[in-house]
């Protein structure tokens, strides 16, 4: 018998091209296959959590593209583009307008909803709320048909086909409706996955080589707007001028102004004001009007070119002969990107300079703005440091600029090499002192650019292939690695169609398949991990995208568009990843495409009566008869013999009938509470229900639920809802999914091979954190059947199994081969965490392999 711990599996799923390499480190720390989860950056395998339904894209007939907002970390949006249109989700919903009331509903195909004044136009969705009557409606996005001023139909938001409410239950009160917010943008759908954009603070910049750039703002939540960039100071030049002569003469003297405001950006020049004054000495006082936003003013006249003589806050300036310094002279008007052939693909930010590049007619050429003024790309003669730049990058061949990223040095990524300018030591950034080399020469796609720490993650120009480019002390320059060396075949058959990545918590790029896969990426230079997993669900991956720290200010959050095929039609949902972050087993989120009830409200106090009285924080709107939960109760501890704290286990993970409600308190029915400990703070309650509706998105389909932390199949979603055989308080629905980890061949470092020697695992230590549930049969069998984990010990009657930390010995089925390959599943919606797999081998000639 020999045992052998595979405790890593930081290079995670490493191609056919890898499997006779058992010399190599990487292959004691690779698997086969790692689907559904992640390598997480300490070498351990997630299963991957599920996703949210979030709402339906505007338009199913193809994939719109998501592009992050980050309007500050604790107010973060995601945008869909479309066809002409941009929309806004902020947390978990569509951003929407003011909520208009429902004053009726027919019974007809198509239902008719009578809004006073409602303002909607044909086509336009609705979210509508209708909790009671006809509920049918509630929770459901339509589209407006046929209107009038006060009344619209309701379609269906997918095909435009009538919504039939002939059935539905009777109309009584209440309910709202309200439009998803949009704005008008000029992309067309075949140019959405080449925008380009960057942002600075509150103002995004957007690119394609076939749109005038725009920059895209945020007023509110509810409040956007794109408009066209006007490249020109942001100050206007000073009007108005006018000259006293302080002496006579016959030479003629011109004078020109202009503004500058608080931020330093100086317009361009006024129109030329002359005057004829001493030929020996100038002795003149010119006046203007005040600028908006001026602080200062400069003056400069005129000596074979302007020249500056002085600066003031007023609004005249005295020349008394002052000699002008034609080293410093007043911009001039410079426009290099606003007609057509010169739109500019590729946006970006350096030293205080916004750049672009990527134009049509000049592919390979950088334009810097004026320093510290984005829109300004004047130039001044004879040229000054801060004068707006124009660079083109010395190369031999014309490649177009894609990308730009600023590190310490500014890096271009182009079409067929990469670059990387900055200025030289100890000098500023400007014409004189750009310098601008090339670093490698494979190319860049369109696909946006990932950074990781100070390293660049970038996809080839031909989208099959992921490299990275950062800084090499030893070559004094920019180098990189293929990231796709271990694992030719991720995308060996297809390519990339678009990329995103979440920093937190373990840095995984995500990178969406043209087979509607994604190619998962943990990427941790710094512990060596460069793992590749494969993620799929009952559908395709279409779009991704993430934000930083979105809403919880810890992990990032990451979105997608997915398409699937729901009631005999193909539909694209935006859908997030859910967190895997969670202290109580009812929390996880393991279902795809799915939705919560969870509705807790929180305790205000608890009285010690008969029965027991709950005063809750908010309205709780319960009725008498209802089922409850109870959860995370404070009561004044214990203390045992040796001293140790103990919280009293009253109330905490019970279910009570409520009876003798009001607004805010209730009582336990039939709970004599005189000898409950006292009260300190906390706790939720929770009312548990038998039906489950908001479902409509998975009409038709089969789904799981965890419910109350307890696993629940065989469920059929009809008329938009979901039948529990019991209540619960706590429920996630969603799709199945499975996840699975496949180990390599076994090999035994520093011992003669095992390969090609009959042997068999007997049983398998599976070192696990936080975790519930497995499968697990040798990888040589497909047809094998799964030997599932006994896992629940002492747990109390209805308490969910307790989650795993530690070791867990599992006896397999008995049979020889000569892999040894072990095969882990997650079948179940629940959390898997796998840190180590250590098989006990039986090998043929064990003696003499010794």
């Amino acid at each position: 018998m020999a045992k052998k711990i595979q405790p890593s599996f930081a290079k995670g799923e490493v191609g056919p091209s890898m499997y006779a390499r058992v010399d190599t480190a990487a292959y004691q720390v690779g698997l086969r296959t790692a689907f559904n989860g992640f390598i997480k950056a300490t070498g351990g395998f997630d299963n991957r959590p599920g996703t949210i339904y979030l709402g339906p894209v505007k338009d199913h007939s193809y994939a719109p593209r998501l592009v992050p907002f980050e309007f500050k970390t604790t107010d973060a949006h995601m945008l869909e583009f479309g066809n002409l249109y941009m929309r806004v989700i902020r947390g978990d919903s569509y951003v929407t307008e003011a909520a208009k009331t429902i004053v009726s509903i027919t019974k007809a195909s198509p239902a008719v909803v009578e809004i006073t004044a409602h303002g909607y136009t044909a086509g336009q969705d609705v979210y509508m709320s209708v909790p009671t009557g006809m509920t049918e409606l509630n929770g459901r996005w339509v589209r407006v048909g046929t209107t009038t001023a006060n009344t619209f139909q309701i379609l269906d938001q997918v095909d435009g086909s009538n919504i039939n409410s002939t059935s539905f239950g009777t109309y009584v009160s209440g309910g709202t409706a309200a439009r998803v917010y949009e704005i008008v943008t000029p992309y067309v759908t075949a140019d959405l996955m080449e925008l380009n954009y960057v942002q600075s603070a509150d103002v995004m910049t957007i690119t394609h080589r076939n749109y005038a750039a725009r920059e895209l703002r945020r007023a509110a939540i509810a409040s956007w707007s794109l408009t066209t960039i006007t490249f020109a100071p942001s100050i206007a030049a000073p009007t108005g001028l006018g000259i006293v002569n302080n002496t006579t003469g016959s030479e003629t003297v011109r004078y020109v102004v202009t503004a500058e405001n608080d931020a330093g950006e100086e317009s361009l020049a006024s129109a030329v004001a002359t005057t004829t004054t001493s030929n020996t000495t100038n002795d003149n006082t010119v006046s203007w009007s005040a600028v908006t936003g001026a602080v200062n003013y400069n003056v400069y006249k005129l000596k074979g070119v302007y020249g500056f003589i002085g600066r003031t806050s007023s609004l005249s300036f005295t020349d008394k002969n002052v000699a002008p310094d034609t080293g410093d002279s007043p911009y001039e008007a410079r426009d290099p990107l606003s007609s057509a052939g010169n739109f500019p693909g590729a946006p970006g930010y350096y030293e205080q300079r916004r750049l672009f590049g990527g134009t049509s007619n000049n592919p390979d050429t950088s334009y810097f703005s004026v320093t510290a003024a984005a829109n300004n790309m004047s130039i001044s003669y004879p040229g000054k440091d801060d004068d707006a730049i124009t660079a083109a990058l010395p190369a031999t061949k014309v490649n177009e600029i894609r990308h730009y990223v600023p590190l310490n040095d500014l890096i271009v990524l182009t079409s067929g090499s990469e670059w990387r300018v900055n200025s030289g030591q100890d000098s500023a950034f400007a014409a004189t002192t750009v310098k601008q080399k090339p670093q490698t020469f494979w190319g860049s796609a369109f696909i946006k650019p990932m950074v990781v720490g100070s390293t660049v993650i970038f996809v080839e120009e031909t989208k099959a292939r992921v490299r990275t480019l950062g800084f090499n002390l030893q070559v004094d320059g920019y180098t990189g690695t293929d990231l796709n060396l271990l694992a030719d075949h991720i995308f060996e058959f297809e390519t990339i169609e678009d990329a995103a990545m979440a920093k937190a918590p373990d840095n995984v790029c995500y990178f969406v398949r043209t087979d509607g896969a994604i190619a998962a990426l943990t990427f941790q230079q710094e512990q060596e991990v460069i793992a590749w997993s494969r993620l799929k669900t009952r559908g395709w991956f279409e779009r991704v995208a993430t934000l930083r720290r979105a809403t919880d200010g810890i992990d990032d959050r990451t979105y997608f568009v997915v398409q699937r095929f729901v009631g005999g039609r193909y539909v694209r949902y935006v859908e997030r990843l859910a967190t895997r972050r969670f202290k109580d087993v009812r929390d996880c989120f393991f279902v795809d495409c799915g939705l919560s009830y969870d509705v807790p409200v929180a305790i205000a106090s608890i009285a010690a009566s008969d029965p027991v009285v709950i005063e809750t924080e908010v309205a709780h709107s319960l009725n008498n008869g209802d089922e409850v939960d109870l959860f995370d109760i404070s009561w004044a501890p214990t203390y045992d013999d040796y001293g140790d704290e103990v919280q009293p286990d009253v109330l905490n993970s019970r279910r009570f009938t409520v009876a003798n409600v009001t607004a805010t308190t209730f009582e336990l029915s039939g709970y004599d509470g005189t000898d409950l400990p006292t009260y300190v703070e906390g706790g939720t309650v929770r009312k548990a229900v038998q039906t489950v509706s908001g479902l409509r998105h998975l009409e038709g389909l089969k789904v799981v639920a965890l419910a109350d932390g307890n696993v629940v199949g065989n469920l059929t979603v009809a008329n938009g809802a979901v039948s529990f055989p019991r209540k619960y308080s706590r429920v996630h629905i969603g799709l199945p999914y499975m996840s699975e980890m496949e180990l390599l061949n076994i090999e035994i470092p520093n011992s003669p091979t095992l390969q090609g020697r009959l042997k068999q695992v007997a049983e398998v230590t599976v070192r696990f954190k936080r975790s519930r549930g497995l499968l697990v049969r040798r990888g040589s069998q497909s047809s094998e059947e799964f030997v599932e984990m006994a896992q629940r010990e002492d747990e109390g009657y209805g308490d969910p199994t307790t989650l795993l930390t530690g070791d867990k010995k599992i006896g397999l089925n008995p049979a020889r081969d000569d892999n040894g390959r072990l095969v882990l599943r997650q079948k179940d919606p629940l959390p898997m965490t796998i840190l180590a797999v250590i098989p006990d081998i039986e090998i043929e000639d064990i003696t003499n392999a010794a």
